[in-house]
């Protein structure tokens, strides 16, 4: 698995009420939810290191739900997300 994503689970109840339409995915990884819906999307292995969040952090969770940027599996997936954006694999 991807880095960002390895050993991180956001749990069943974690929704996003919103996300982006996403086109064309040749080239990326598809880091997703665990219903498989596609949270983010980061460049290949060897490209410049781009990610794009889908999710829109809009709207209120319905009962018994949590939106996905309240999570604390979403805070540990933005602070893996900095750290791997500000390294250079390159050099």
């Amino acid at each position: 698995g991807h880095p960002l994503v390895k050993e991180l689970r956001f749990p069943a109840s974690t929704t996003a009420l919103y996300r982006h339409e996403l086109g064309d995915l040749k080239g990326v990884t598809l880091l997703t939810y665990d219903d498989g819906a596609p949270a983010a999307v980061a460049s290949a292995p060897g490209e410049p290191r781009v990610v794009l969040v889908t999710a829109l952090p809009f709207g209120q969770a319905p009962k018994g739900r949590t939106l996905y940027f309240e999570d604390p599996a979403w805070h540990a997936f933005m602070a893996r997300t900095i750290s791997w954006l500000s390294q250079n694999p390159g050099k």
